[in-house]
């Protein structure tokens, strides 16, 4: 009942279901006359996965990408602010990440050194924190945004890497 396999042409190369029983085909890739097992033919077009965790891949960098956006323009909007302010007090002045989260939390930015130094460790909050605080908003910001732009990227296609051992 089950017919040959059948074929059918690629970009740059032909595609054929070859069928293992009745319900069930599988397709290789013919390229140059070899034929290529399934799961070389995986390797070669890179991870087919199910739909889902496709999707769940790109929704996650995508969110990766805006977020890193965002980021990157919050830093230029802060690396402004503090070019003008500098320029009109005539000398330089940059806006710290302690004054941001001030800003933003209020009354718990005091809570935070307590809970890190009894619940994590006492060194975390005064040799790294205290830098990280200290650090120009529009250099952090930049940083963030820039590595979550990096983590976010597509993958790159595994061109011109000899998989033969």
């Amino acid at each position: 009942m089950t017919a040959g396999p059948s074929s059918f042409k690629g970009r740059d190369a032909v595609f054929c279901t070859i069928p293992i029983n009745r319900t069930q085909s599988v397709a290789i890739r013919r390229r140059h006359g070899h034929i290529w097992s399934p799961e070389r033919l995986r390797r070669a077009c890179g991870r087919r996965r199910g739909a889902e965790a496709c999707d769940g891949e790109r929704m996650v960098r995508f969110l990766l990408r805006l977020i890193g956006y965002l980021s990157v323009a919050a830093g230029f909007v802060a690396l402004v602010i503090d070019g003008a302010r500098s320029i009109a007090n005539a000398g330089l002045r940059f806006t710290p990440v302690s004054e941001v989260l001030i800003a933003i939390i209020q009354e718990r930015y005091q809570q935070i050194q307590p809970a890190i130094e009894r619940n994590i460790h006492p060194w975390l909050w005064d040799p790294l924190l205290l830098t990280v605080l200290r650090a120009p908003v529009a250099a952090a910001a930049l940083l963030l945004g820039f590595a979550l732009l990096w983590l976010g990227r597509r993958p790159q296609a595994a061109i011109g890497i000899v998989t033969r051992r």
